[in-house]
């Protein structure tokens, strides 16, 4: 019985990391954006 507990646990568990990692994920997007955009500045500059 103490057995059903350990899968809800891990998956809530998991669930946050998933989160975590999405939420990263999205940070790590915006900055490559970003940096993309600059080059394209930089590069269009004589």
């Amino acid at each position: 019985m103490g057995h059903l507990k350990v899968p809800r646990f891990s998956e809530r568990k998991r669930q946050k990391l998933q989160e975590t990692e999405n939420s990263w994920l999205d940070r790590e997007k915006a900055t490559r954006a970003l940096l993309a955009r600059w080059k394209a500045r930089w590069a269009s500059k004589p």
